[in-house]
């Protein structure tokens, strides 16, 4: 009967470890990244396309992976790529802008990746002059 217990202890200890290293595995599956929060394109043309960049790097060590972006309205246009980002590399949002009227703009841009906070969001914003 002791040597059940003594067997069932040691594989319970066995269980317990593997546990907590697959618990540090899936941390690491969520990349870090660094982006700035607003990008300000300045004074715009109106009726012209704008383009725009947003920068993201990869400070993990997962790589990083966007899912989808998506803009706040129709006239704001996002191209990404992607592939994977590897650790401490950067990828860039190519965004294209076709406003219609004058005045001072702010467009989100949303993105999904695999990170602690799925969604991420990048304000763009400026003004439109004739």
């Amino acid at each position: 009967m002791k040597n059940i217990i003594l067997l069932c202890l040691i594989a319970f200890c066995f269980y317990a470890s593997s546990c907590t290293e697959n618990k540090g595995a899936a941390m690491d599956t969520n990349a870090i990244i660094q982006f700035p929060d607003t990008v300000n394109l300045g004074d715009v043309s109106v009726l012209d396309t704008i383009r725009g960049e947003i920068n993201i790097t990869n400070k993990g060590k997962a790589p990083l992976l966007l899912k989808k972006v998506t803009a706040s309205c129709q006239c704001t246009t996002p191209v990404y790529d992607s592939l994977p980002v590897q650790s401490n590399a950067s990828t860039k949002i190519h965004v294209g802008i076709y406003l219609k009227d004058t005045g001072y703009f702010e467009k989100n841009i949303v993105f999904e990746a695999n990170t602690d906070s799925i969604y991420q969001v990048v304000v763009l914003k400026g003004r439109a002059i004739k």
